[in-house]
């Protein structure tokens, strides 16, 4: 797989996750409920491992990190799987190439911060 390849899947895997993630919370209302009720704005972490695994299962990936940041400022990291064949487990201290795709996201945030008065171009 070339690098390029390499760092369009991984942009279309965090699209991918962020989508399954939302439709599985908002299928899974009882859950969501529960954790809005403990004062939790995250999915809880079995229901992100369970999507994880599913798509593992599924052959659509090896591994999976997802970092969450909500309005208050907590934070939860949840990974599960591996990096591939001979690899070691993830866990929130892994650490991935992400490449050119910074450019990309950083646009997209400035573009965002000017939208909403933030920054002036």
């Amino acid at each position: 797989m070339t690098y390029f390849n390499r760092q369009l899947t991984l942009i279309l895997v965090v699209l991918g996750l962020v989508t399954s993630i939302g439709s599985a919370i908002a299928a899974d209302s009882e859950k969501a409920t529960a954790n809005q009720a403990s004062g939790s704005s995250f999915p809880s972490s079995a229901v992100i491992e369970g999507i994880f695994k599913q798509r593992i299962e599924e052959n659509r990936g090896v591994g999976y990190v997802l970092g969450m940041v909500n309005a208050k400022g907590e934070t939860r990291i949840v990974a599960y799987g591996s990096a591939g064949p001979d690899a070691k487990s993830l866990s929130a201290d892994s650490v991935f190439e992400i490449g050119s795709i910074t450019k990309t996201f950083t646009s997209s945030l400035l573009a965002d911060m000017v939208i909403r008065g933030e920054v002036r171009l």
